[in-house]
């Protein structure tokens, strides 16, 4: 299978590593895996299996603000029109952490699961903390979720998701 693993960088916690382990076996298994990081720093040794590509010079941190989306849409869309020109058809997109997944969600892309790792609550509560437009900026995060196919990663998390009212996902599945 030909694979994408699209994540904001590979700067940070959970995600980024859990990711490149994920890369790293389903190359293993004879895949072929690309993580496409929005921003070019990582801070973790890559695996000489695992192919990387950024889409954006240094951080990008304000790639899916409404004045940037469009442009960052057209990037993205052409980076996979690029790869899908190289390798042929790509069978699986995952997508992960909220600047990918508003990227994602709203371009042509086709076979993209967006894997929630945390909490939603969790992380609504903790931005609430720190102002209005922090809050109201990952609530609809999490809204562009809505009629997308979803992974999570525990069944506490996809319990809550099918209980609550923020998300209604096309599908969903741990």
């Amino acid at each position: 299978m030909n694979i994408v693993i699209v994540i904001d960088s590979l700067v940070g916690g959970g995600a980024e590593k859990v990711m490149l382990t994920l890369a790293e076996k389903m190359a293993k298994l004879q895949h072929n895996v690309t993580i496409l990081s929005l921003a070019s720093n990582a801070e973790y040794d890559i695996p000489d299996i695992v192919k990387v590509d950024s889409l954006f010079p240094d951080r990008a941190s304000k790639v899916d603000r409404f004045w940037q989306r469009k442009n960052s849409i057209l990037r993205l869309e052409a980076w996979f029109e690029k790869k899908q020109s190289e390798i042929g058809n790509i069978d699986l997109v995952l997508s992960n952490l909220d600047r990918s997944n508003n990227l994602l969600a709203r371009s042509n892309i086709k076979n993209v699961h967006f894997v929630i790792h945390n909490s939603v609550n969790s992380e609504l509560a903790r931005q609430k903390k720190l102002g209005p437009f922090s809050y109201l900026y990952l609530k609809k995060s999490k809204q562009n979720l809505n009629g997308k196919s979803l992974i999570c990663v525990s069944k506490g998390v996809e319990k809550e998701i099918t209980q609550g009212d923020l998300i209604n996902p096309s599908a969903i599945a741990t």
